[in-house]
C-alpha cells in the first residue's frame, strides 16, 4: 500500500466514488482501468468524490476520504488526458467528501475456483490509520460489467442488517466450508476437478444456497 503524509491527513493512490450512499475506494495497479470504471459509475449517476489521489483521514472513529484541492472534479482517462467532469456531466457529480465504506480492488487475476472461494467471494478487509472496512477484489477484464458489478456489492452492504464483526468472519467461514465439504460421493460434473470432494448436485446446489445466505459483509469501523 503506498501512502504519502499531508497535514490534513494520508494520501492513497486510488480513486473514490460516493455510489448509494456508499463511500467506494476503488484501487488497483496502474492501467487496470480505475477511472474508466469511475467514469461509468458517473454516467450512471453517482458521485465522483476523488481520482488518481485520494486525502484520507479519521473522524470520530469513521475513514473520511476527499480530493486534494488541486484535482478536485478532474479526472485522468488513458488516451483522453485530463477532462474537467464539471464541464461535461456537471457539479452535481461530484462530492466534496465522502465516508469510506467500502474498499474494491480491481486485480487482473483471477480468483480461486475452489467451493469454499466461490462461495464467498473475495471479500476481505482493509486496515486505513486504524480503521477497518470491508474489502472486496474484482477480476477486471474486457467485457465484464464492472460498474454493475459494483452496484451489487453495495446493495450487498446495504441490505446487510446485522453485520458480521472481523472477529466473526473465521467462524462463520469455518461454518461455510462445513457445507461444501462433506463425506458425500462426489459429483461427477463435466470439467469438474475430481480431486475435489463435491456432494450430488441437488445436495451441493442447496447447500450452497443456504452458504450463500450466511455470507455478510463485516462490520466497519
Amino acid at each position: 500500500m503506498s501512502l504519502s503524509k499531508s497535514n490534513d491527513g494520508t494520501i492513497i493512490p486510488g480513486v473514490l466514488m460516493h455510489i448509494n450512499g456508499r463511500g467506494v475506494l476503488l484501487r488497483g495497479p496502474s492501467g487496470v482501468g480505475k477511472s474508466d470504471c469511475a467514469l461509468a459509475m458517473i454516467q450512471r449517476g453517482h458521485l465522483l468524490v476523488a481520482d488518481d489521489a485520494v486525502l484520507i483521514k479519521q473522524q470520530d472513529s469513521q475513514l473520511i476520504g476527499s480530493c486534494p484541492q488541486i484535482g478536485f472534479g478532474l479526472i485522468h482517462l488513458r488516451d483522453l488526458g485530463i477532462v474537467d467532469i464539471r464541464e461535461i456531466y456537471g457539479a452535481q457529480s461530484l462530492s466534496r467528501s465522502s465516508r469510506i465504506d467500502l474498499q474494491i480492488t480491481l486485480t487482473r487475476n483471477a480468483g480461486s475456483n475452489c467451493p469454499i472461494s466461490l462461495i464467498k467471494g473475495r471479500r476481505h478487509s482493509a486496515n486505513y490509520c486504524g480503521t477497518i472496512i470491508p474489502a472486496l477484489k474484482l477480476t477486471a477484464v474486457e467485457q465484464r460489467p464492472l460498474a454493475e458489478l459494483i452496484e451489487i456489492a453495495v446493495a450487498q452492504l446495504n441490505s446487510t442488517s446485522e453485520k458480521l464483526s472481523h472477529q466473526d468472519i473465521p467462524n462463520r467461514i469455518t461454518y461455510q466450508e462445513s457445507l461444501v465439504n462433506t463425506d458425500s460421493p462426489p459429483f461427477d460434473g463435466a470439467g469438474e476437478d475430481q480431486n475435489t470432494a463435491y456432494t450430488p448436485i441437488n445436495n451441493r446446489t442447496s447447500r450452497l444456497s443456504r452458504a450463500a445466505e450466511e455470507v455478510a459483509w463485516p462490520k466497519s469501523g
